[in-house]
């Protein structure tokens, strides 16, 4: 089975006692059909992992980075800088990384070409690139490349990143244990550099879609990079389980709530959107055809179970703990009658830490925190807010009447966990109701009494 060996980048002594990185947990089989090269393409990753009732398992966030800087928090989001290393830079314990040579031997880089230092102008950078960027597609995490690298040891420890010095993450590459067994190990934070085991160019070398094999590893090592561990699944695949599967692309729903607990979700970015102030602006309300929706790639299988994200999903927001507030800003154009409708997402699933089996009880994502929903006016006067439901439930702002202009959402949560969620909000306009009769008038009117009421 192929292995991807993990270092906890809390053993520093350990670490640095053992320079082959001998994997601290081996890696449990637990009833994958297997596909690596000699099985159809599947092995296994092997490494550390610590527990929790998060259903994802966590092992530590960024506290600092070459340009947040330091104090950095649970649900901050976060910038790292990363940077692919020289040849001949040396991998502590390992020897000179020959990571560039793997990549431009599968590519048939020319030698004019292999000459230069600017990897960004390689055929194949785009892969790591993109596999950066889907991390911050679905989070609050967003990413650098530094052009410079001072030629430093790869260890962990030490050698942090400093900007126009070296990255945060640092990847090469070294000859493992040859072809199988270990495909490449990672630090967790305050570490966080990835090293490829170049004896598998064959399979780096896989071209099916667009190198998904390679790909899935950058993004389960980069994974252990931004704090998350090994778990296991008897009900799903997922990208942090100790095997390289390749049946789907990239981070799942367990790795998109982890990564947004410790992040937060994407319109964190930016200074976030926590007061209203610092709405997330989310358009406008023309005419009954018109509907808003965020959220959508959350919504759970219609028996309740999680579905596979797409490499194409990217609509996922959240709030990551009872810390955390989402204001959002919508605008109708003419007086309406407006519902705005917010559903708890992520699905039910099985997992444990690595080592625990995979199953038990599924553990039901939508239903981890009691979300509350707040309507305001520009003033910041509060319209109507509601709260009548527990984990797991819709709530809903239904029928209410409101004038043309500016309107803010707020949405908070009571779990200290990550709770996704979708938002759709939805517009009748006065202007395109049909003109009524006397009992008619009489109705709209009531509605319009009881929309007030419900204002104060």
């Amino acid at each position: 089975m192929k292995q991807l060996s993990m270092v906890v980048v809390f053993c520093f002594s350990l670490v640095l006692a053992n320079p082959f990185f001998q994997n601290l947990v081996e890696a449990q089989g637990h009833g994958f059909t297997c596909g690596c090269p000699h099985c159809s393409g599947k092995g296994n990753f092997s490494g550390d992992s610590t527990g929790g009732s998060n259903q994802f398992t966590l092992n530590g966030r960024w506290a600092s980075t070459a340009v947040s800087g330091g104090g950095l928090q649970q649900g901050d989001a976060t910038t790292i800088t990363w940077r692919l290393v020289d040849d001949g830079t040396t991998i502590t314990g390992r020897g000179g990384s020959n990571m560039i040579n793997m990549m431009d031997t599968i590519f048939n880089v020319s030698a004019v070409d292999r000459a230069s230092t600017d990897y960004t102008q390689r055929v194949w950078f785009n892969l790591f690139d993109d596999s950066f960027n889907r991390f911050s597609e679905l989070s609050g995490l967003s990413y650098q490349y530094e052009a410079a690298d001072d030629g430093s040891v790869v260890t962990p420890g030490s050698n942090f990143g400093v900007q126009s010095v070296r990255a945060d993450v640092r990847i090469g590459g070294v000859s493992q244990d040859g072809p199988g067994s270990v495909l490449a190990f990672n630090w967790f934070p305050q570490g966080g550099d990835m090293v490829f085991d170049t004896d598998d160019i064959n399979n780096y070398g896989n071209p099916a879609n667009n190198y998904r094999f390679l790909r899935n590893v950058i993004m389960h090592e980069h994974g252990h990079g931004v704090g998350l561990g090994h778990i296991e699944s008897d009900s799903d695949s997922f990208l942090m389980e100790p095997f390289i599967n390749t049946s789907f692309d990239g981070p799942q729903i367990d790795t998109i709530r982890a990564i947004n607990h410790y992040y937060g979700d994407k319109f964190e970015k930016n200074g976030g959107n926590d007061t209203q102030a610092l709405a997330t602006n989310l358009g406008n309300l023309a005419d009954d055809s018109d509907q808003i929706l965020i959220g959508e790639d959350a919504r759970p299988e219609a028996d309740g179970g999680v579905r596979t994200v797409a490499a194409t999903d990217i609509d996922f927001v959240s709030i990551d703990s009872n810390t955390d507030t989402d204001f959002y800003e919508f605008s109708i154009a003419e007086d309406a009658i407006v519902d705005i409708l917010l559903t708890p997402g992520g699905g039910s699933y099985q997992q444990t830490v690595q080592g625990g089996g995979g199953g038990g009880t599924p553990f039901n994502s939508t239903a981890v925190s009691d979300l509350s929903l707040a309507l305001f006016d520009d003033t910041g006067s509060l319209i109507q807010s509601i709260d009548a439901t527990g984990a797991g439930s819709a709530e809903l702002l239904d029928d209410i009447a409101l004038n043309s202009g500016n309107y803010f959402i707020r949405i908070q949560g009571t779990s200290t966990n990550v709770q996704l969620y979708e938002l759709q909000i939805n517009g009748q306009f006065f202007s395109s109701i049909p003109e009524p009769g006397t009992a008619g008038v009489v109705a709209l009117i009531g509605l319009g009494l009881l929309a007030r009421r419900r204002r104060r």
